[in-house]
């Protein structure tokens, strides 16, 4: 016959005896594991914020700047013979010289002023006079240099009212310009006025994008996006504004 554990009736079996040394051993095994779950998310949420930051400003090609500091023989341009100059818009010229391209209040005209260095610019010369009607003023333009061609979108006022003119040239200083305007107010947050064109053209798109600002006349209050195939007919972005200055629903 095989072997049988045999109990008697009142025989029990003995409860194991846990002291207080094994219970604080336990639990400060539990406290350290604990201790240490805790440190590795913390650096898990450290090293994916680093990632978030590195990836968004690779998008972005974010460039920091600390600290400008002022050039000690300013204003490079600018007298009391010349008046009020502003809105001043630079780029390099296919002969590598910088070209200034600025408001000139006197005139109310955009006139364009040259330097090989960025601080001693040639005399001022218009280049896009004001016309009738809708721009009686022109003012805030931007240029871009493509395919050996000037594109120049300014801004033209009239009473209240700002809208967005373009006009091309083949060296920087004769410009023709397209005679209609190419973007004007529609929607209520633009109110009366579009102006202060910045228009860029991407090559992996091709396509011309244009921020602008939109609102009261001297002081406009939000930034509008819209893109273009030829620089001329605008499609507004559908989630316009994308920048206001301050919390507000627009329709």
């Amino acid at each position: 016959m095989g072997n049988f554990l045999i109990f008697e009736k009142n025989q029990h079996l003995e409860e194991p005896q846990i002291n207080d040394e094994m219970l604080t051993i336990n639990n400060d095994f539990v406290d350290n594991k604990n201790s240490q779950h805790f440190i590795i998310n913390i650096f898990k949420v450290i090293f994916i914020l680093l990632l978030f930051i590195i990836i968004f400003i690779k998008a972005n090609e974010i460039i920091i700047v600390e600290e400008w500091e002022k050039y000690s023989n300013n204003p490079v341009l600018g007298n009391k013979v010349t008046g009020t100059l502003f809105d001043p818009y630079i780029i390099i010229g296919k002969d590598g010289s910088y070209k200034m391209y600025v408001s000139w209040r006197k005139y109310g005209a955009i006139a364009l002023t040259s330097s090989i260095n960025g601080i001693n610019w040639s005399d001022l010369k218009i280049v896009l006079n004001k016309g009738k009607d809708w721009e009686n003023i022109v003012n805030r333009a931007c240029v871009i240099f493509k395919d050996g061609i000037y594109h120049m979108w300014s801004t033209g006022q009239y009473k209240d009212q700002s809208k967005i003119g373009y006009a091309k040239s083949d060296d920087g200083i004769n410009f023709v310009k397209l005679g209609n305007t190419v973007l004007i107010p529609e929607y209520k947050y633009e109110q009366n006025s579009v102006m202060n064109p910045h228009v860029i053209y991407d090559e992996q798109e091709n396509l011309y994008k244009m921020w602008y600002a939109g609102g009261e006349t001297y002081e406009p209050d939000v930034i509008g996006y819209a893109t273009s195939k030829d620089g001329i007919k605008w499609d507004k972005y559908k989630d316009n504004p994308i920048l206001e200055r301050r919390k507000k629903k627009f329709i």
